[in-house]
This record gives C-alpha cells, structure tokens and sequence, in this order.
C-alpha cells in the first residue's frame, strides 16, 4: 500500500510538471506557430527546386498558390517573374527555331 501511495504522489507530480512545462511552452510560442502546417512552406521550396531545374510551370503553380500565405514576400514575387520570363523565353526559342 505504501509502495502505491509513493507512485500516485510521484504521478500527480510527474503530471503536474508536465502540464506547467506545457503551459511555459505555449506562453513563449508565437501564436501564428501554433498549429501551422508547414504546406505553404513546402509548396515554396518545391517551387524554387522546380524554377532551378528548368520546369517554369509547373513552379509558377506551386509559388502562385503560396501568394495566400506569403503575398508581402518580394523574393516570392521576383521568382514568379522568373517563371515568366523563362517560360515565355523558351517558347519564343521554339518558336524561332521552327521559323528558320
């Protein structure tokens, strides 16, 4: 009986701990980190990974679908112009090509 009086008191403490170190947790993360996905995040990174690999669509469509998140970002628009300039520039050259 002493033995199951000892594990209830350090179990009481052990969830007492824990809910004050939960709660110290929450108090110093930032409010827009608290249940976050990471979706607009990745979507950014695919994006990029796609422009440096030479696929301007299939970027513009990943970055253009971040501008809910990160419309004020001005690296998210200059990489959008990118995906313009290189789409249309490839298919001018292509089109040139089948003119000569």
């Amino acid at each position: 009986m002493r033995y199951i009086n000892l594990l209830l008191t350090l179990t009481c403490d052990i969830d007492l701990c824990l809910a004050q170190q939960k709660a110290n947790l929450l108090s110093t993360t930032m409010l827009p980190d608290i249940g976050v996905t990471r979706h607009y995040e990745i979507l950014y990174n695919l994006g990029i990974e796609l422009l440096h690999c030479g696929e301007p669509q299939p970027a513009f469509d990943c970055l253009l679908e971040t501008l809910q998140q990160y419309q004020v970002n001005p690296t998210l628009w200059l990489r959008l112009a990118e995906c313009c300039i290189i789409a249309h520039r490839t298919v001018s050259l292509s089109y040139l090509q089948t003119m000569s």
